[in-house]
């Protein structure tokens, strides 16, 4: 049997407008789903939720005997009024109000949730203790390209769904027979418009005893909603123009390799990259060239990264490179190629230009406390390489 708040739950996923009113001295409503405030938003001029609980009242005390004395959500009783109606579905101290409701007014809960998840664009299963199916509602058919009756009496190893999955939906299943508590999951499932991201809310039902007899799937699309938050990622972590991680990230990744590199004594290296009289580009060919220009050097610095590398830009013309476990001698070969590479770079937008940068190369020692001290000692011997000349490295003598 469903329990007050697995039928809100299952109304609220759904659409349907639908509280829970608590019976005391004074009568109020404790939960609402979004559709039921909703209507209380278009009918302010009928109805309060006064008047809604006063109504409820009203009609379980003038229910016949044998009504108002079943427990449990069995059983139901119509309010109705000249501008609205609702279904009241009774338990022991709370009732829950339906609208709007039409036709036959004699169902039982299952009723309610048959029609209610019928209707729902969610997969909605419910599965007996060998986690077969027993219902399954019509979006299965969408996702699966498997009518519902397809699913009944099948348990999903039977059904041919994907073995790792199917073993990941038993160990939720299980546990929540085990436990009597609610699950969820999230899952790739490959449907027949491609593989699709779903979220799973699973959650028991009782018996009269107190017993899990069955439980209830909900599983919702959000692919949609996942890509987009992917790309909020993408976009909170990257800078727009090159790609490439922003300031930020950049500190954030590098504070977690320093800590790993302290962990397993390995090397660490920063070079400090600022690109030589960029002002001149910007001034003589326009902003455009001057973008175009961040754009091709920030491609060099992809091409040039290992698996393990990354780079970012910490703003303006001045990128940022962190050398994961490799000697000093690599890292600086690794440098020298990059100044090459940049000061190949000769035309931009149809323009003729010569492009080079001074860098900076810095290591780990145990004097630094993050990112940002070894940064500031590559920035140091960056200047130092303008000083000297411009398109060159420098590091500290071993």
């Amino acid at each position: 049997m469903m329990s007050i708040e697995q039928l809100l739950d299952c109304m609220e996923l759904c659409g349907q407008p639908a509280c829970e009113v608590v019976l005391s001295g004074t009568n109020t409503i404790s939960k609402r789903t979004p559709a039921f405030v909703a209507l209380m938003q278009e009918w302010a001029n009928v109805v309060d939720e006064a008047n809604i609980c006063e109504a409820v009242q009203q009609a379980l005390n003038s229910a016949p005997p044998e009504s108002s004395k079943i427990t449990n959500h069995q059983g139901n009783i119509k309010v109705s009024q000249p501008d609205w109606e609702c279904i009241v579905i009774p338990a022991d101290d709370t009732a829950i109000a339906v609208f709007p409701m039409q036709g036959n007014l004699h169902f039982n809960t299952d009723n309610v949730f048959r029609s209610i998840a019928e209707n729902s664009p969610d997969i909605i299963s419910r599965f007996d203790k060998n986690l077969r199916h027993i219902y399954v509602n019509q979006a299965i058919a969408a996702a699966t390209d498997l009518s519902a009756d397809d699913f009944m009496g099948k348990d999903h190893f039977e059904l041919g769904m994907p073995t790792e999955l199917s073993e990941s939906w038993r160990e939720v299943y299980q546990k929540v027979f085990q436990t009597g508590l609610e699950g969820s999951k999230e899952f790739d499932f490959p449907t027949p418009m491609g593989v699709r991201h779903y979220i799973s809310r699973v959650v028991p039902e009782f018996d009269e005893q107190g017993n899990v007899h069955t439980i209830l799937s909900f599983a919702r699309d959000i692919t949609e909603r996942r890509r987009l938050e992917q790309k909020l990622q993408v976009m909170a972590e990257t800078d727009s123009l090159t790609g490439l991680y922003n300031r930020r990230q950049f500190i954030r990744r590098a504070d977690r390799e320093i800590n790993r590199a302290r962990r397993y004594s390995n090397e660490f290296s920063i070079l400090l990259i600022d690109i030589d009289n960029f002002k001149n580009i910007n001034d003589q060919f326009g902003h455009a060239a001057g973008d175009q220009a961040l754009r091709l050097i920030s491609e060099v610095l992809r091409q040039e990264t290992r698996a393990t590398d990354f780079s970012g830009r910490l703003g303006g013309d001045e990128f940022c490179h962190a050398i994961i476990n490799a000697a000093k001698d690599e890292a600086k070969q690794l440098a020298e190629r990059m100044c090459r590479r940049i000061n190949q770079i000769n035309q931009i937008e149809n323009n003729q230009v010569q492009i080079s940068a001074s860098i900076g190369l810095a290591t780990l020692s145990t004097e630094d406390s993050d990112v940002l001290s070894i940064i500031k000692r590559a920035d140091g011997l960056m200047y130092q390489a303008k000083s000297n000349g411009k398109n060159q490295v420098v590091m500290l003598a071993s």
